[in-house]
């Protein structure tokens, strides 16, 4: 339901779709609808309208759908994923370490709910803070230097770990341009020697 200052999301409710619910599929592209949509196509609005009774069912999608597929058709138990923040501004970052490294207190509480299984982290890390061997790391921008890179990514594949895995983003920026063009210089390049 709409208002004059946006959507009331009191107004919004989720339903799952079944098997056997409608689906209009766009002339133009194919793009699937789950509802009528207002009878237009919600990728081209402009240009193609969708037709007037529903062509298949929502069955027939759930095979090409990794997400469906495995969740709707298959009836895959859920995965567990438990992410917190590290930060200097966590307020305890000692017990948020532990449960990153799989150690809980008795007075923690379950095991299996205080377990953390990814850290959002801030440059806090690099600072020394010891939280064991990660199998991956993520950079969601290119660090400023060298040694920021290596001190980063360093943190994964320790401890006699077979395989790591680093992803780096780079974002449209000169620095980050720079260095997704010359890998070989944040990856390889001699130490700065200070005098």
């Amino acid at each position: 339901m709409l208002n004059n200052q946006g959507i009331n999301i009191a107004e919004l409710y989720i339903k799952v779709a079944a098997g056997n619910d409608p689906v209009w599929k766009s002339p133009r592209g194919g793009r699937p609808h789950l509802h009528k949509s207002a009878g237009v196509c919600t990728q081209h609005p402009d240009t193609t309208l969708l037709p007037e009774q529903p062509d298949t069912v929502c069955k027939v999608y759930w095979k090409d759908n990794y997400l469906s597929y495995h969740s709707a058709v298959n009836k895959r138990n859920p995965i567990r994923l438990h992410c917190e923040e590290l930060t200097g501004q966590t307020d305890d970052q000692f017990e948020r370490q532990r449960h990153f490294r799989n150690i809980i207190l008795q007075d923690d509480g379950q095991p299996s709910v205080k377990t953390i299984d990814l850290l959002s982290v801030t440059t806090t890390l690099e600072v020394g803070v010891d939280i064991g061997s990660l199998q991956a790391v993520m950079l969601a921008n290119m660090p400023p230097q060298r040694f920021n890179y290596q001190q980063r990514v360093g943190r994964a594949g320790r401890r006699g770990q077979a395989f790591s895995v680093i992803l780096t983003f780079c974002r449209g920026r000169s620095h980050d341009e720079f260095y997704f063009n010359h890998i070989h210089k944040i990856t390889g390049d001699p130490p700065l020697h200070r005098s």
